[in-house]
C-alpha cells in the first residue's frame, strides 16, 4: 500500500478552503480485506482497478468491480469488503472543502448516481493518484501535486461522463445569464 496524508494545512483550515486533498493512495487488498463500519470527516473517491468488493452504505449494498468508482460523503456511514475470491484493487482520493461535496454530487448527478459510477477508465485515476501516493512528506511541492491531481481527477469523472453522453452537467442557459448577471452587476450598464 501507498498512502499520501497532506498535512501541509491543518484539516480544519481544509474545510475552509474551495477544494482541499487529505489523502490518496492505492491498495492491492488481501482476501476479505474490509473498512468499517466508519464515518470520516472529508469525502472519498475510490477507483475499482481490478478484482471485486462490496460496498454498504446509506441502507444500500453496491457489488463493484473493476472500472467502477465509489464516493462516500463526509460523515455518512459506510463499509467496504474485498472479494474472498477475487479481491479489488483500488485507488482513493480523499478531500474536503467548501466545495468538495459540491463538485462530488454534481457529477454523481449528472450520471443519475449518489455512490457508484460504472463503466470507467480507472486506470487513469489510478495512475494520477500513484504520481501523489508515492510523495514522502508533506510539502508546499506535493501539497500543490495533490492538489493539481484532485483537479484532474475531477476533470476525468466530467469528460468520462460528457464522453458516455451525460450532458446535464453544462449549465442551462438561464443559470448562464444569471452567471454573467452576477460578474457584471457593477459595471455601468450601457
Amino acid at each position: 500500500m501507498a498512502e499520501f496524508y497532506d498535512t501541509s494545512i491543518d484539516l480544519q483550515s481544509k474545510m475552509s478552503s474551495d477544494l482541499e486533498p487529505v489523502l490518496m493512495g492505492n491498495e492491492d487488498c488481501a482476501p476479505g480485506h474490509d473498512y468499517g463500519p466508519t464515518v470520516r470527516p472529508f469525502h472519498l473517491f475510490h477507483f475499482v482497478t481490478g478484482g471485486s468488493g462490496m460496498l454498504q452504505i446509506a441502507g444500500q449494498t453496491f457489488e463493484l468491480g473493476k472500472g467502477d468508482v465509489f464516493f462516500i460523503p463526509a460523515g455518512q456511514i459506510s463499509y467496504y469488503k474485498a472479494s474472498e475470491t477475487d479481491p479489488w484493487r483500488y485507488s482513493w482520493a480523499g478531500f474536503t472543502g467548501i466545495r468538495g461535496e459540491f463538485y462530488a454530487q454534481q457529477v454523481l448527478a449528472v450520471a443519475g448516481e449518489r455512490y457508484v459510477l460504472h463503466g470507467l477508465d480507472t486506470k487513469k485515476y489510478a495512475d494520477a493518484v500513484a504520481r501523489v501516493a508515492c510523495a514522502e512528506e508533506a510539502s508546499a511541492a506535493n501539497h500543490l501535486l495533490s492538489c493539481s491531481v484532485l483537479h484532474e481527477i475531477f476533470y476525468y469523472i466530467v469528460s468520462d461522463l460528457s464522453a458516455a453522453g451525460y450532458d446535464r452537467y453544462l449549465p442551462s442557459l438561464a443559470d448562464r445569464i444569471k452567471y454573467y448577471l452576477d460578474i457584471k452587476y457593477y459595471e455601468n450598464l450601457r
